[in-house]
């Protein structure tokens, strides 16, 4: 990408959240994800990699680089399983990862959620704070599972999922049915 005018290249800040990439807290984490920013090098990437722990274990994160950046973050969060209280703690987490980047120095120019339901939800409330866009890849077995699962949530996933600015399903069929539980997108 460049610019018209000028003719030199577009450079995004780009903030992704996921719960799917491999950091010093689980490699074992599939490497979709990791590879998917890996190939996006033209742009800075600072991934904050989510992991779940159980509760009394606040929020901790730890640094890591790899092929898609240098300055990305580990961070274990507290939350029961199951979703129980899910917008609380994820609007915890989604706090404390805004004062993390700020005290880092970093604003991004998009946030990319790797999925609309966990990720979204803290990925709308950074990029509202940051005043950017959101960016959505749709997972469409998580995804589904926890929008059937969280049926009384499904307002606040349609505000997501209409106020992205861009969507990307992984796959048609994911669409079809996230269309079918919270309307087509415009």
């Amino acid at each position: 990408l460049k610019r018209k005018k000028t003719g030199t290249p577009l450079y995004m800040r780009i903030l992704h959240i996921s719960a799917d990439y491999p950091d010093p807290l689980d490699q074992r984490k599939p490497k979709a994800i990791s590879n998917l920013v890996a190939l996006a090098g033209a742009h800075q990437h600072r991934v904050i990699s989510i992991n779940r722990m159980g509760l009394g274990t606040g929020i901790h994160a730890i640094d890591f680089a790899d092929a898609g950046g240098s300055s990305h973050r580990a961070v274990a969060y507290e939350a029961p399983p199951k979703g129980i209280l899910f917008k609380k703690y994820l609007g915890n987490l989604a706090r404390w990862l805004l004062e993390d980047c700020r005290k880092a120095g970093f604003v991004p120019d998009l946030i990319h959620a790797h999925k609309l339901t966990v990720e979204g939800t803290v990925g709308m409330q950074l990029a509202e704070s940051f005043g950017v866009p959101l960016a959505l890849s749709i997972q469409g077995n998580t995804d589904l599972k926890i929008l059937k699962a969280k049926f009384n949530l499904r307002g606040h996933f349609r505000q997501i999922w209409h106020g992205a600015a861009v969507a990307f399903p992984f796959a048609v069929w994911a669409q079809k049915e996230i269309d079918g539980l919270l309307g087509a997108r415009a």
